[in-house]
């Protein structure tokens, strides 16, 4: 199994990323990331479109982490611009339960590979 890691700091607006390219039996990129509560998500998406951008290729993407958007409420407009990022980048989530002992949805795995073949 083969493994690399690219780490990306922003300082400006205090987000970090990783991106692994992880090859087991194909090579499938994950990218980890944390949105400060404080930090607009349009900048937050903005930072992690440009990862998608610069780091993948063909291969299957999974994003995890923090975005502190709360994904059960769906009419929210972070939910939206969230939902409209991943709509975009043909990604879909993969774990729609509560993350937090309050009942909201702030930690995700976007994901644009069919369920079954994600880790």
């Amino acid at each position: 199994m083969g493994k690399n890691c690219l780490t990306y700091s922003n300082e400006q607006n205090h987000t970090r990323s990783r991106v692994y390219n992880i090859n087991i039996c194909r090579v499938i990129q994950i990218i980890t990331t944390y949105k400060p509560p404080h930090l607009f998500l349009t900048t937050f998406l903005f930072t992690l479109q440009h990862l998608i951008s610069k780091f993948s290729t063909l291969c299957p993407i999974i994003i995890l982490g923090d975005f502190n958007v709360d994904a059960s409420k769906t009419q929210s407009q972070q939910t939206i611009q969230l939902f409209e990022f991943m709509m975009m980048n043909k990604m879909k989530l993969e774990f729609h339960k509560s993350t937090t002992i309050y009942g909201s949805q702030l930690n995700h795995i976007l994901s644009n590979t069919p369920s079954q073949q994600c880790i």
